[in-house]
């Protein structure tokens, strides 16, 4: 019966990639890898910011609604708040700019 071990380096001989899943193991091949990434831009899309903001103006129109005695559950304001939100995410066209 096979030891872990050597289980383990059977697995980093027969796959190059194993030592980016293990570090140690395979570590000529994980060296010889050129991994390419995009970075990230943490500014949120066009799409994302109107969604958000659609959110904010619907809780406090609902809340002004509240001062002015129009008396609506909590979970009618939230799927209203839902509705419209999710439909000015999908009316809204993503940025031209990616990234």
């Amino acid at each position: 019966m096979a030891t872990v071990l050597e289980i383990v380096d059977r697995l980093a001989k027969e796959d190059p990639l194993y030592g980016i899943y293990r570090p140690g193991l395979g570590t000529s091949e994980t060296r010889a890898l050129k991994i390419v990434t995009k970075e990230k831009n943490s500014v949120p899309t066009r799409k994302i910011g109107s969604a958000a903001l659609a959110g904010a103006v619907m809780t406090v129109v609902m809340f002004v609604l509240g001062l002015q005695d129009v008396e609506l559950a909590s979970e009618v304001v939230a799927a209203i708040t839902a509705l419209i939100t999710a439909g000015v995410g999908y009316l809204v066209p993503e940025s031209n700019t990616s990234e």
